[in-house]
């Protein structure tokens, strides 16, 4: 039993941040131009927890486009990390949105950004 409490305990997160995230930047993968700010706490605790227990699949030896969006996840105007992010999902392996592209990795997250989340 207690084996178990160890092991649980010592499980790691993929994202690497303590501090929360209170805001989301979506920037167009090619330039500069801010597409969408999202400060949804719910949407943004929603994302977070799923990219934080997804699982990972490296991009070594694979062949895909790049994302169409970055999304820059803040802590209010403190970049905390950078992902990339698809319109719409892709399918490798797995079915994916979601791009670490420093780490080289993509998170089988599929979860949409809804309109309802951001402004422009």
């Amino acid at each position: 039993m207690m084996a178990c409490f160890l092991i649980i305990g010592c499980q790691s997160s993929n994202l690497k941040s303590a501090e929360e995230v209170t805001n989301i930047e979506v920037i167009e993968w090619d330039g500069q131009k801010r597409i969408a700010s999202i400060d949804d706490k719910q949407f943004i605790q929603k994302i977070v927890k799923a990219l934080d227990h997804a699982q990972k699949e490296s991009t070594a030896n694979m062949d895909f486009k790049q994302p169409d969006y970055k999304l820059h996840f803040n802590h209010k105007e403190k970049a905390l990390f950078t992902m990339g992010y698809y319109k719409e999902v892709i399918v490798l392996n797995n079915k994916v949105r979601y791009f670490d592209y420093q780490e080289g990795e993509l998170y089988n997250v599929e979860i949409p950004f809804l309109k309802e989340a951001y402004t422009q």
